[in-house]
This record gives C-alpha cells, structure tokens and sequence, in this order.
C-alpha cells in the first residue's frame, strides 16, 4: 500500500501496527521537478513544484515520516533500478518476518 501521509498519521499508524514498515522514496529536486514538469495528470511548473514542497513540510508535516523510514528508495534512476530496489526491500522485509 503508497501512502503519502503526515507526522500525526505516521504516529498513529504506528501505535496500531506492529508490523509497520515504512518506505520512502527520494529523489533530487531537479530530477523530481523535471518529471513533474512533463506528466500527463496535473503537470507542475518548478515554481508550482517548490511551492507545493514548502507547502507540505510547513503545512502537513510530511518530513517526520520520511525521517523515520524504515528503508529508502533513491529514485533518480530508471524504472528497472526503482523496481530492482523495491524488490530488494521486500525481500528483505520478508527476510525479517520469518
């Protein structure tokens, strides 16, 4: 499940979840503006996409989460080297839970 959620959100999932895993997914600013730039839905414009990242860290407080993630996907790269890591993860996590 992709949740994009805020540090209140993040508490409280974790209060009720013992198997709480978080995964957060990075990328450069650049990187990240010039995708938003070029999508189909909703495109961005860079001022748009730095104003919406100021925005959700001074108003919905989603640095927390991506703080205390368990794992970090850095997504610079291809869609086969985010898939490559995602998987890495997983297995991992499934690792863990045996």
């Amino acid at each position: 499940m992709s949740l994009n959620i805020t540090w209140d959100e993040y508490k409280i999932l974790s209060e009720e979840l013992d198997d709480l895993v978080m995964i957060a997914i990075v990328d450069d600013n650049n990187i990240r503006y010039s995708r938003l730039e070029v999508r189909e839905v909703r495109p961005l414009t860079n001022e748009q996409a730095k104003n919406r990242d100021i925005a959700e860290i001074e108003n919905s407080a989603k640095g927390g989460p991506i703080a205390y993630a368990d794992y970090y996907i850095l997504n610079n790269g291809t869609l086969e080297e985010y898939k490559a890591r995602l998987h890495e993860i997983i297995s991992n996590i499934e690792g863990e839970n045996r």
